[in-house]
């Protein structure tokens, strides 16, 4: 197996190439969570290449071969040269760049990034190596090579920006963890060098890692450690069954983490292990701790002094406290999303709505059928979005009788943060002599229960955030004609809200 694909298999999320979503608009940098990067590169007719952010910033790029990943705020761009090997930090502003990285061919990968941490796979004539590389500090923090067969790691996610707050890996017998804007990777703790070590987890602190003994030429028996600041504790040890498996999820700070090993379920809180509640069918297949919440949020991104914890096994929801005591909460559920005491949860092809605290559901209500997911809710609980399977998008506000219908042919949609708005792209065709549809582009106001048109003939849409956008901060493209090559031209236009603005006239996607 290749270096980077030995690697990227160790990791916690999946591999998308060159594909960094959002960019934030600058007036709300530093002031909302789900700020993210974004792939840019537009080409004009004479070949120059430019790089466009949500807020309607452009800069002009040097060379032919090359992309810009925007940074949060519309203000920095890395731009990566495949012409000359180079990863370059340019000011969108006045368009001067620093060189911040050369290698042999590179390309950036989104299994490991934030703000001032990249994850850069260098690929050589006779090696390959993946860098985790400091944009703060400008310098390596460590480099993996196929040299490290005992490599394993671990990485803080954060499922509202896909970002990583820090990661874990294992070299010479130890763990080390390195926090995004640290200026190195700490040692934390010695490993057995007898065993063969898996890492599962990691804090936002990187204080606190979980991880898996086993021997080398059999890793059907595991042993679970934890280490938590200075103290290391052994959680369990078990003999998996056929189809069987670990999995591990925590909260952002470490104080409760959640181990299935099998069927047993661990929930491990301030260090100190609770009795063992047994799921059946919660170790193995899609069943897992992939996507476990509290009564406020995902448990990756919570914090502070928590309870217990939400998880789906076999189309069944259960709590279970950090006392190890367990309750079904739900079954015949096939999909189900909570925020800040709000469940919403699609039963039998039904959406539902209710209050839920502690394992107990209270002011349960129906509010719509023809339901296959959970799809879009705001940050605080009190709006969600969905569309059915006839693409007809519904717009709910806790505690009312039902969801309103918004609209219908809808294919894609963007809520804001506070749920009260959504942008959407409905009545899509498809440009003649291409694959490629257009819309018509759409923002609804729930308060007024109104739709207004933004464009029509709209591609992309750069929302500036991951899952949500500033209805009133984005660029889209419209659609322009085709060159004479047949490819099809975009107007990138920005919105404020009230009108859009042309930035960039008659460029292809690069």
């Amino acid at each position: 197996m290749k270096t980077t694909q030995k690697i990227l298999a160790l990791l916690l999320c999946g591999v998308l190439l060159f594909l960094f979503a959002g960019c934030s608009p600058a007036a709300l940098f530093g002031q909302n969570k789900y700020l993210t990067m974004e792939y840019s590169a537009w080409t004009s007719e004479d070949g120059t290449v430019y790089a466009v952010s949500a807020d309607g910033n452009v800069a002009k790029l040097n060379g032919e071969n090359v992309g810009a990943f925007i940074l949060p705020g519309g203000k920095k761009a890395l731009v990566g040269d495949d012409d000359e090997n180079t990863l370059s930090l340019l000011n969108m502003k006045t368009g001067k760049s620093e060189k911040v990285y050369t290698g042999t061919y590179m390309y950036l990968e989104d299994d490991i990034f934030s703000e001032s941490m990249i994850m850069i796979v260098s690929e050589g004539e006779d090696d390959e190596s993946i860098i985790i590389y400091d944009l703060k500090h400008g310098k390596e923090i460590v480099t993996f090579t196929e040299d490290d067969e005992d490599l394993s790691i671990a990485i803080a996610y954060d499922y509202s920006t896909e970002t990583t707050h820090a990661f874990a890996y294992t070299r010479n017998g130890a763990v080390y963890t390195y926090v995004s804007g640290a200026k190195e990777a700490k040692k934390l703790c010695t490993l057995d060098d007898a065993k063969q070590n898996r890492l599962g987890y990691v804090s936002r602190d990187g204080k606190t890692v979980v991880f898996t003994e086993s021997k080398k030429n059999d890793a059907s028996s595991v042993t679970v450690k934890m280490q938590y600041g200075k103290k290391q504790t052994e959680i369990c040890t078990r003999t998996l069954g056929e189809g069987e498996r670990f999995s591990v999820d925590g909260s952002a700070d470490g104080k409760l983490v959640a181990v299935a090993v099998g069927e047993k379920l661990y929930l491990v809180k301030n260090g100190k292990a609770a009795d063992p509640v047994t799921i059946s069918g919660l170790g193995s297949g899609r069943n897992s701790l992939g996507a476990t919440y509290t009564d406020k949020d995902y448990l990756s991104c919570d914090s502070g002094s928590i309870d217990g914890v939400y998880l789906q096994a076999d189309n069944a929801v259960y709590y279970c406290s950090a006392k190890g005591e367990k309750t079904k909460v739900l079954g015949d559920v096939s999909d189900y999303e909570i925020r800040n005491n709000k469940i919403y949860y699609v039963k039998n092809e039904s959406m539902y709505a209710a209050k839920i605290k502690k394992g107990q559901i209270s002011d349960e209500q129906k509010i719509g059928s023809n339901v296959s997911y959970v799809s879009d809710v705001s940050e605080d609980g009190k709006y969600m979005y969905y569309r059915n399977k006839d693409k007809t998008l519904f717009a709910y506000k806790f505690g009312e009788d039902s969801a309103r219908r918004v609209a219908s042919n809808v294919q894609y949609y963007y809520i804001t943060p506070k749920g009260d708005e959504v942008v959407f792209h409905s009545d899509g065709k498809q440009v003649e002599g291409t694959y490629t549809d257009i819309y018509t582009l759409q923002k609804y106001v729930y308060k007024q229960d109104k739709c207004t048109t933004v464009a029509d003939g709209v591609g992309y849409v750069n929302t500036g955030m991951e899952y949500y956008i500033d209805s009133n901060n984005f660029v889209y493209a419209e659609y322009a004609g085709k060159d004479k090559e047949g490819k099809i031209l975009w107007d990138l236009k920005h919105y404020n809200g009230k009108k859009s603005k042309t930035v960039l006239q008659s460029v292809k996607y690069h």
